[in-house]
């Protein structure tokens, strides 16, 4: 608009603002600003037209245009190829992106280093390396792991009943608090980024930490130097889960991997699930995390039951039957 006022006679823009990292001008709406002032007629149905039918499903495609995190690394001097690139990863969620942008404005994000992004993906190369066997704890009891989904506050009665009534060692995962702290025996993190960005968090909690803290990077073990840590060694080996007494190997770095090997490596008589209740709208996600739950179940044969609603594929029992 200030191009206009000082005489620009063109102006550059795209169809729904598609474009790399913060994204353009919105051809569309500039349109409707641009004619206004110049006290202009518009036809704006071929251009709806085409907008629809093939810039809408191609911004949808390839992730390009503005949106919330590009806005954010924007205000931050976080160069937008972190961003692409979290966009393009399905492990990554909205939480996930969320923390990274959280700890590159603390490291100076302005120049992207691919090495930044995927050395905090990667400290778990070589084999799994802890202190401490879960067998001392969860053996023969059962494990209630704790997720972020929203069924946890809906069916809180019911949550909070059958603990009482049960005694379950409960695992809430990251730094998440879906349910009554006093009721939480432990919380469990291993996802690098998320690590990375809640370690002051995690200093704030009571529980005690399930984390493989002897493989962290130094700079996270003296900010959890005082924390009361539970170190179980983790490996990082697609498609395989293997299980020791003070270690496994996992798929991929997703906590929910982690939690279960714990849970099986501890010899827990039965593991149950709350708040798992998959992404409403992300089918990369989605998949990521049946394979999970697939490649576990096939490899153990354990006892598991979602105990609240879930898209994922596993077995099911209901709170109030149990």
């Amino acid at each position: 608009m200030r191009a206009l006022d000082e005489g620009a006679t063109w102006i550059d823009s795209t169809l729904t603002g598609m474009g790399r990292g913060p994204g353009n001008l919105r051809t569309e709406e500039f349109i409707l600003e641009a004619t206004r002032i110049k006290n202009l007629e518009n036809d704006l149905l071929p251009l709806l037209k085409l907008t629809k039918e093939v810039f809408t499903p191609l911004k949808a495609k390839h992730g390009w245009g503005t949106n919330p995190f590009y806005y954010m690394a924007g205000q931050h001097s976080i160069h937008p190829t972190y961003i692409q690139e979290m966009l393009r990863d399905k492990q990554y969620d909205d939480e996930d992106i969320l923390s990274v942008i959280d700890h590159l404005k603390s490291i100076n994000g302005a120049s992207f280093d691919a090495g930044t992004l995927n050395s905090a993906k990667n400290f778990y190369e070589g084999e799994g390396q802890g202190s401490w066997s879960p067998l001392t704890e969860l053996k023969d009891r059962s494990v209630l792991l704790v997720g972020p989904g929203d069924s946890v506050k809906q069916y809180d009665a019911a949550i909070n009943d059958y603990i009482a009534r049960e005694s379950p060692v409960v695992i809430e995962i990251n730094a998440v608090n879906k349910i009554d702290p006093s009721r939480i025996n432990y919380r469990v993190a291993c996802h690098p980024v998320r690590l990375l960005a809640d370690a002051n968090k995690h200093m704030d909690l009571p529980q005690p930490l399930i984390t493989p803290m002897s493989m962290l990077p130094n700079r996270l073990k003296v900010i959890l130097e005082r924390k009361s840590i539970r170190d179980f060694g983790i490996e990082i080996r697609e498609g395989t889960f293997e299980f020791h007494e003070k270690s496994c190997v996992i798929p991929n770095s997703n906590v929910i991997a982690y939690a279960l090997s714990v849970a099986y490596c501890g010899e827990a008589k039965e593991i149950f699930l709350v708040g798992f209740d998959g992404y409403p709208d992300g089918g990369a996600r989605n998949n990521e995390m049946d394979k999970i739950f697939s490649l576990f179940i096939s490899a153990t044969n354990a006892s598991i039951y979602s105990l609240t609603p879930s898209i994922y594929k596993i077995p099911h029992k209901s709170i109030f039957a149990i």
